[in-house]
C-alpha cells in the first residue's frame, strides 16, 4: 500500500532563515517537494480515514485536531529506503545524516496523520484571540515530511514557512508557501519554523489530512 512512485522528480526550494550559529548570521534552508508521491494514494487516504483520531497531548501536542497513530510495518519496510536516500541528498547542506539516529526513528516510525476539522479550528480559535499554528519539529528529529491527503475538491491552504529570529520580541517572517496537492509529499529541516494555513470557515465538510513524519 505504501509504495512509492519509481521516477520521482525533485523540486528543491531555498529557504532563507536567521541564524546565530556562524558569522553570516542566516543560513538557506532547503525544502524537497515531490508530486505523485504514492503509487496509491486513495489506499493510503483510506486507511486513515478507518482510523479513530487520538486527541490526547501525547499524541498530538498543540495540534488543531487530533492524530491517527497507528503501527504498520508495511511502511516502514516501503518507505524507509526511500527517505533514506532523499535524507542523503547533497543538498541538505546544514544536516548531517546519521545512520544510527536514522535507524532509531524509523524502526519505530508509526503511520501518523493529522486529522483536522472545520469544527476543531473554530472552536481553537474562539478560545484563544490569537491563534497561530508556527511551529518547529526540531527537538528530536533532524528532518520532517508530510503528504497531504486531501483530493482536489477538499483543497484549502497549505503549509507556510517562516523565518525566525530567536529574540524576545521577534515575529515569523513568511518565506514560502507550498499549495496543498493531494498525494503531495514536503520535506523539509525539522528546524525550519513552519505551519499549517488554517482559517475560520475552512474545511467545514471534509477534515484537512495530512500524513507526518519526524526523523
Amino acid at each position: 500500500m505504501f509504495e512509492t512512485n519509481e521516477n520521482i522528480s525533485i523540486e528543491i526550494k531555498k529557504c532563507y532563515d536567521h541564524f546565530k550559529g556562524n558569522d553570516y548570521g542566516y543560513i538557506w534552508r532547503k525544502i524537497f517537494i515531490i508530486d505523485d508521491f504514492y503509487q496509491n494514494p486513495d489506499a493510503v487516504r483510506a486507511t486513515a480515514q478507518a482510523h479513530v483520531p487520538k486527541y490526547e497531548k501525547e499524541y498530538c501536542g498543540n495540534l488543531i485536531g487530533g492524530r491517527v497513530v497507528e503501527t504498520y510495518p508495511d511502511m516502514i519496510d516501503s518507505l524507509k529506503p526511500v527517505f533514506q536516500n532523499l535524507c542523503q541528498h547533497e543538498q541538505w547542506y546544514n544536516l548531517e545524516y546519521s545512520q544510527d539516529e536514522f535507524d532509531r526513528k524509523w524502526n519505530d516510525m508509526k503511520f501518523m496523520v493529522n486529522v483536522t476539522s472545520g469544527e476543531e479550528i473554530e472552536k481553537r480559535f474562539d478560545e484563544k484571540k490569537h491563534t497561530y499554528t508556527f511551529h518547529k519539529d526540531g527537538v528530536d528529529s533532524k528532518w520532517a515530511a508530510l503528504v497531504y491527503l486531501n483530493k482536489e475538491d477538499e483543497y484549502e491552504g497549505g503549509t507556510t514557512f517562516y523565518s525566525w529570529e530567536d529574540h524576545p520580541h521577534s515575529y515569523p517572517r513568511e518565506e514560502f508557501f507550498c499549495e496543498m496537492k493531494y498525494n503531495r509529499m514536503v520535506l523539509y529541516e525539522a528546524n525550519q519554523m513552519h505551519g499549517a494555513l488554517l482559517k475560520r470557515g475552512m474545511f467545514t465538510s471534509k477534515p484537512r489530512l495530512t500524513q507526518v513524519f519526524f526523523m
